[in-house]
This record gives structure tokens, C-alpha cells and sequence, in this order.
């Protein structure tokens, strides 16, 4: 015979029912505030998105900033001397460089690194193929702003459509 309100055990069930209780929470927990954030913005855009953001009543955003130093890793000389640098870059085996530069000055360029101590390993392993390289600072450093906020992620999915049409969406942080 049935069970009307399905509460008792039946000898022939694998698995008790779920609750629409314990959807609920199962539910609840999936819509938990988590960090949300904006692509990268340029400078002139900040006050614009972040105005945005607000606008979508989904709390006070947060303008973070990170900076990306660059490290040039290059060989520079008299253009007399260049090509020597070039017959032994090949001689070597490293193929991944480029000339630069112009009639007083010539550059030669080894390659650009997010961190220094790439560009370190970089000159020691060119140190060892007798190529002398020299290691600056090539762009200063490049903030990225993005603009962060914690939200559930229903209310977030609610006002894409709106943050959308001012060309502005959001994504969960990693």
C-alpha cells in the first residue's frame, strides 16, 4: 500500500525523498554573496562603471588596483657591433629576438617579462651562450583597475540586462 505522506520508509526505496526544505537550502547555499568583478577598466572609465555598478543597487563596489612592471631583457651596442651579436644569437640556437633601433644606437631585443626574475633567467641563460644582456624597467608600471563587489549571484544575474546597456559585466573573481 502507498504512503500518503511519504514520510514512512518503504522497503523498496533507495534513497529518502528531498524535502522542498531542504531544496531550499541547497538553494540558499548556491546563492551565498560571493565576489563578483568587472573587467579591467581604463582610467577614464572608472568613475563611469563604478557609477554603473552602484546604480544596480547591488552594494558599494570596491576600486582595485594592481600593477604590472615590465622587464625588457635587450643587448645594445654601436651598430658595428650588432651584427656580431646577431651572427652569435644564431649560432646559439635563439631565435626568438628582434633588432631595434637606429644609426648611432643599435638594440636588440631578448625578450619582455612580467617578473624580474624571468628576465634574470633569461640573461643567465644567454650569460651562458656568451651573449652579454642587460636587464631595465621597459614600460612603467600598468595598473589595472577593476571594480569589485560582493553579491548574491541571483541579484547579479538580475541586473546584468541593465549593467549591460551601460556596457559594463560583471564576473565571479577568481
Amino acid at each position: 500500500p502507498a504512503v500518503p505522506d511519504g514520510n514512512a520508509a518503504d522497503a523498496g526505496s533507495a534513497a529518502p525523498r528531498a524535502t522542498p526544505a531542504a531544496n531550499a537550502n541547497v538553494t540558499a547555499e548556491q546563492d551565498a554573496p560571493v565576489c563578483h568583478r568587472t573587467a579591467a577598466v581604463a582610467p577614464e572609465a572608472k568613475d563611469r562603471i563604478g557609477a554603473a555598478v552602484r546604480d544596480a543597487k547591488l552594494g558599494e563596489p570596491v576600486l582595485k588596483s594592481s600593477l604590472r612592471p615590465r622587464f625588457w631583457v635587450y643587448w645594445t651596442g654601436a651598430p658595428a657591433k650588432a651584427a656580431g651579436v646577431e651572427a652569435a644569437l644564431k649560432a646559439a640556437g635563439v631565435k626568438d629576438w628582434y633588432r631595434v633601433g637606429g644609426a648611432s644606437q643599435a638594440t636588440i631585443s631578448l625578450g619582455v617579462y612580467g617578473q624580474v626574475e624571468g628576465a634574470r633567467r633569461r640573461q643567465r641563460e644567454l650569460a651562458a651562450k656568451a651573449i652579454q644582456a642587460s636587464i631595465d624597467e621597459r614600460y612603467p608600471a600598468q595598473a589595472r583597475l577593476r571594480w569589485q563587489i560582493t553579491a548574491r549571484p541571483s541579484a547579479v544575474a538580475a541586473a546584468a540586462a541593465d549593467l549591460a546597456l551601460a556596457r559594463v559585466r560583471l564576473e565571479r573573481c577568481p
